[in-house]
């Protein structure tokens, strides 16, 4: 098994998802937008962790794509929360970012190390 747990990313998604579930929205948010953004925030996590589960280049390429296009969803939800309550989620909005831009690295990396092994 390749040890995914020891990619920063992972490191930084998990700590995200930790102050996801800090977040107090109103209670009839608990099911509607809070549900949502725990969803998308943890579908970060378990696409990187199903990609390299799979163990192919081209596997860990798209399951990188799709986590980071669940980052850019969990963007946007943090987004509309801080225009609907008037929260300010700058430093969940940094991690988020952080995150794309590491997934990028890696959608790169193991992209060229998937050209280079065709």
């Amino acid at each position: 098994m390749k040890n995914y747990e020891k990619l920063d990313v992972v490191k930084v998604a998990r700590e995200l998802v930790d102050r996801i579930y800090e977040i107090k929205l109103p209670k009839y948010e608990d099911y509607a937008l809070k549900s949502q953004l725990i969803r998308a925030t943890t579908s970060i996590l378990f696409n990187i962790a199903e990609g390299y589960g799979r163990g192919r280049q081209k596997e860990i390429v798209r399951f990188l794509i799709i986590a980071k296009g669940s980052a850019y969803e969990v963007y946007e939800q943090l987004q509309t929360i801080e225009r609907v309550y008037d929260y300010d989620l700058s430093s969940e909005k940094e991690l988020v970012d952080r995150i794309i831009r590491m997934l990028s690295g890696l959608i790169k990396f193991n992209g060229n190390r998937q050209s280079a092994t065709e």
